[in-house]
């Protein structure tokens, strides 16, 4: 049985209760930048998990058809996850796996480094990043 179901979410930092991942400026385009915002439970925060064949995941923004992607593909510790066109590279799957205190972490599927807020920060617009 997968982590989780496929469908509608906000994804939550674990650094304050009420932040979660945001399309920056709330504008779907390719590049479009992902930050931490407060909860406001607007388009730019809401996304739909879909569970692919290969038991990764799709995470699309529910603005558009444009899905959470890690810029270049990078696989280094600080690459940008922006928005992009859905292309099924590698650079747009996700692990999601369950912690023991029944959160989630999500991991990029070309490197493995997770789903991370740069230094750990909980204010408004920073940004999101993967990271070892």
């Amino acid at each position: 049985m997968p982590p989780v179901e496929d469908g509608k979410y906000m994804i939550y930092s674990a650094t304050k209760d009420n932040m979660v991942i945001d399309v920056a400026a709330g504008i779907s385009r390719d590049g479009a930048n992902i930050q931490l915002y407060e909860k406001n439970g607007s388009l730019a925060q809401k996304w739909q998990l879909k569970l692919n064949s290969d038991e990764t995941y799709t995470i699309k923004t529910l603005i558009d058809s444009r899905v959470l992607d890690v810029s270049g593909a990078g696989v280094y510790n600080g690459a940008n996850v922006q928005l992009w066109s859905f292309n099924s590279s590698c650079a747009q799957k996700w692990n999601i796996v369950q912690n023991s205190d029944k959160t989630y972490s999500i991991y990029s599927a070309c490197s493995g480094k997770a789903l991370d807020v740069t230094a750990g920060k909980s204010k408004n617009g920073t940004n999101i990043q993967i990271y070892s």
